[in-house]
């Protein structure tokens, strides 16, 4: 049955989230630790988030409440008590008054983001953390004969057009280029090519193993048929169909 595709490893991807949000807290916790505890600075920019969030239209009542809770957790420290020791000053007041004291001279409205950075930087964040989760997939199914790439690679199916060379067995495909160049498992791979009836001569028996060119011809015969189930992109699947057709052409000739 036709392939339909990978999706990728989701524990991988939030793996990599959750080591990043864990090196972030370290990072700040080491510098806690430098510091011997919560700098002015630290007061201003929690106190510059929390009217930040006050200041947004519609806000949920529950975050409210916290950012009141906060409020209230800033009113208590050395800072706050000075500024308003009896709470007559309303919220926005406070805050505005406790930024200037903990960190003078800093303009926080001008480090401020709207929506639409906020959303930008979190789709970069994202598109960061699905490459690497990406990368991390294809070094490991380069080691790993059991783990498949992410999906199929037009480059290395061009690259075994320019490597071929029917005489030369040491530049026939393997496992791992057939593997890595389709995205098929060698499961798939071994299957297709015994279905071909390989010759002797048409196998090369020492590691790693090598496949003449009418093998990988009936390998790349297979890849474009399950081409249209796997769930990769049109750009990408274009790009496949055209080095698959360059590579056809050069093995039937070679053949």
């Amino acid at each position: 049955m036709p392939h339909a595709g990978r999706p990728r490893d989701r524990s991988e991807v939030e793996e990599l989230r959750a080591s990043r949000k864990a090196e972030r807290k370290r990072l700040a916790e080491k510098i806690r630790q430098i510091t011997g505890g919560p700098t002015p600075f630290d007061y201003a920019w929690e106190a510059a988030t929390i009217l930040h969030t006050l200041e947004q239209p519609g806000l949920p009542v529950a975050l409210r409440e916290k950012c009141e809770d906060r409020v209230y957790a800033l009113r208590r420290t050395q800072i706050g008590h000075a500024i308003a020791c009896y709470r007559t000053r309303q919220d926005a007041g406070f805050l505005e008054e406790f930024i200037r004291e903990c960190a003078r001279g800093w303009d926080w409205r001008k480090q401020t983001l709207d929506r639409n950075q906020v959303e930008e930087r979190a789709a970069r964040d994202e598109r960061y953390i699905q490459e690497l989760a990406e990368t991390r997939r294809a070094s490991r199914a380069h080691a790993n004969r059991h783990v498949l790439p992410e999906g199929p690679d037009p480059s290395r199916l061009i690259f075994l057009t320019t490597r071929i060379r029917p005489n030369e067995r040491v530049t026939w495909a393997t496992f791992k280029d057939l593997k890595l160049a389709t995205g098929l498992s060698e499961r798939t791979i071994r299957y297709t090519i015994n279905k071909s009836r390989p010759k002797k001569y048409e196998l090369v028996a020492k590691t790693p193993r090598r496949f003449a060119p009418r093998l990988v011809l009936r390998v790349i015969d297979e890849f474009v048929k399950r081409l249209p189930e796997l769930e990769i992109d049109e750009q990408q699947r274009a790009n496949c169909i055209a080095a698959a057709r360059q590579l056809r052409q050069r093995l039937a000739t070679a053949a």
